[in-house]
């Protein structure tokens, strides 16, 4: 494995190899946060996968809450909103904000503060490992492709009111959609500024980038990645229906082995398909799946071998659910 690592420019950090998943329990337990329409501005949702009872909605903002994710423990979320008291005389800016899963509000985190302008765009944001830090998307002056990475680290896990910020990835390279590895030294994040959208590793102390390899190529026209608990794998929404739409219909997820450099698709339909494996999980992924591009979009639980529709009240797909995160 090491020598193959080396040659295809593979990243290496520490392991905890985990067990096959077992279908019979995996897709029945924990808790999904998503976003959605069903009550006409979009919010957001929690559901207990395994209760009857409805998502309850843990947002009522007059803005657009969107992509939330789990703190490691469970116990936070973090999500982007605007906000008009924090800053600039009344204008809605974007903000980092944090909340416990019922929606209980924890503090905030400005744009100008986290970038410096009033104006930045922020998105993405995912967790560490230990709950310590968290990776953002910047879009500085809302402009898409002067995107980057920042990171925010507490002085104490989940004390929202002491942090810094700082710069991983520059402005000018197009980086967005970040994840962190499981022992939290690195991260995995898309970048289209040399043409077509590939994969990337940096540390977390910054350094120089190394290409992310599938099937002995660097990995073309992927976005939104999401790391497996044990670190071996990825999962990537892929754009490759550019460059082939016989074999891909659409946007679809693909999945890439980091230890054997082996790519393969988990999809082949038309829309759009986005997965984020579950926390804790044992390989496990949730995924939001559309019939068309612009349609309304479905979550899904999901194995390699085994794909169930979340039960939260949307049978028939009137409304759009997205963005959704897994924690068990």
């Amino acid at each position: 494995v090491q020598p193959y690592q080396l040659a295809l420019n593979l990243p290496k950090y520490s392991l905890v190899i985990a067990g096959p998943p077992s279908p019979a329990e995996s897709l029945t337990v924990g808790k999904v946060v998503f976003s959605s329409d069903r009550t006409g501005q979009r919010q957001l949702y929690v559901k207990q996968v395994a209760s009857a009872s409805a998502p309850a909605q843990i947002t009522n903002s007059p803005f657009t809450p969107h992509h939330p994710a789990w703190s490691p423990d469970g116990n936070h979320i973090a999500y982007i909103d605007k906000t008009v008291v924090l800053c600039c005389g009344g204008q809605p800016i974007d903000a980092l904000t944090f909340s416990n899963g019922s929606g209980a509000f924890q503090g905030a985190i400005i744009g100008a503060q986290i970038g410096g302008s009033s104006l930045d765009n922020l998105g993405y944001p995912k967790w560490s490992p230990d709950g310590k830090k968290l990776v953002i998307t910047v879009a500085p002056n809302g402009v898409w492709g002067g995107r980057y990475l920042k990171l925010i680290e507490f002085a104490v896990p989940y004390n929202f009111n002491t942090y810094t910020a700082t710069t991983v990835v520059p402005t000018g390279v197009g980086a967005a959609e970040a994840d962190f590895s499981p022992d939290g030294k690195y991260l995995y994040y898309s970048s289209d500024a040399s043409g077509p959208s590939a994969l990337w590793r940096i540390a977390v102390t910054g350094g120089a980038p190394l290409l992310v390899y599938a099937n002995a190529a660097p990995i073309k026209r992927g976005f939104s990645v999401s790391v497996s608990p044990d670190g071996r794998k990825i999962l990537y929404n892929s754009e490759l229906w550019k460059d082939d739409p016989v074999t891909n219909l659409d946007e679809e997820l693909l999945q890439a082995d980091l230890m054997t450099g082996v790519g393969i698709p988990m999809t082949r339909e038309p829309g759009n398909q986005y997965g984020r494996y579950v926390k804790h999980g044992r390989g496990e992924y949730v995924m939001q799946s559309n019939v068309t591009s612009n349609g309304k979009a479905d979550i899904f639980l999901a194995t390699n071998n085994a794909r169930v529709k979340l039960p939260i009240g949307d049978p028939t797909n009137i409304y759009d659910d997205r963005e959704p995160d897994w924690w068990k």
